[in-house]
């Protein structure tokens, strides 16, 4: 429950009735626009809980279309999937609304999550890729301290989600050109020459010596070799368990 003071005291906003309190700030949250306050307080955890269901099949989904199509086209559809969510929570009508658009957000967010860990490692050997794959997790705690000091600005949630969607947007335009695909996903899928060129750009941008001949060419995978889905932990229990927890 909200506690509010009134004359001195401390009281509990619920034993208020409509007329004897009002928002500061009407537009300043879902929860002062919607009055998600005393009955309706759940309202609040169960748009949270949307979002970590579109997170769970995002992932999942996301990181199927990695596979296939390969981490950059994951990655960044999954930032339009949670850009286009967040426009769209941003412009609601009402509560309801704003809970529908809740799951492609967190499917969006979840897809984002796997697809840029995956291409920001996979480049990597083995000597780097366990400190900068943590290292990744800094971008998220940096955007957060970012979001904060914004909204210490911007105060209005609206107003405040089509700001980073708009930032979403301007960041997909300009770095879209510059990311490469994964070197190792264009190996698995036959594409040895892309990924030699790929690699050849990396070593030159870290001003690495590269023989005169180019880098030596890469080994295609085996012919057997094919790439897993997760449709194959269904059949067993403990990887199901593990899957599902």
């Amino acid at each position: 429950n909200v506690l509010c003071g009134i004359g001195g005291n401390v009281t509990d906003i619920c034993s208020l009735g409509d007329d004897d309190w009002e928002w500061v700030s009407k537009s300043a949250s879902v929860v002062s626009e919607w009055d998600l306050v005393c009955n309706d307080a759940w309202k609040v955890s169960f748009a949270d809980s949307m979002f970590f269901v579109g997170f769970f099949f995002g992932a999942g989904s996301m990181g199927q279309l990695a596979d296939i199509k390969g981490r950059w086209v994951a990655m960044y559809t999954s930032l339009a999937i949670a850009a286009v969510g967040a426009a769209a929570s941003a412009a609601s009508l009402g509560y309801w609304q704003y809970l529908i658009f809740k799951l492609p957000i967190g499917f969006g967010c979840g897809g984002i999550g796997v697809a840029s860990f995956v291409l920001s490692t996979e480049p990597l050997g083995a000597k780097w890729r366990a400190f900068l794959g943590i290292a990744t997790q800094y971008w998220w705690a940096s955007g957060i301290c970012f979001m904060s000091g914004v909204a210490a600005i911007v105060t209005e949630w609206r107003t405040l989600t089509f700001f980073f969607v708009f930032l979403t947007g301007m960041y997909a335009i300009f770095s879209s050109p510059l990311v490469k695909e994964s070197p190792r996903w264009l190996l698995i899928t036959g594409e040895a020459e892309k990924a030699h060129a790929i690699l050849t750009a990396y070593a030159k941008a870290n001003d690495k010596r590269i023989p005169p001949e180019g880098l030596p060419p890469l080994k295609l995978p085996n012919e057997n070799s094919k790439t897993a889905s997760i449709q194959e932990l269904l059949p067993f229990p403990s990887l199901r368990k593990r899957l599902i927890a």
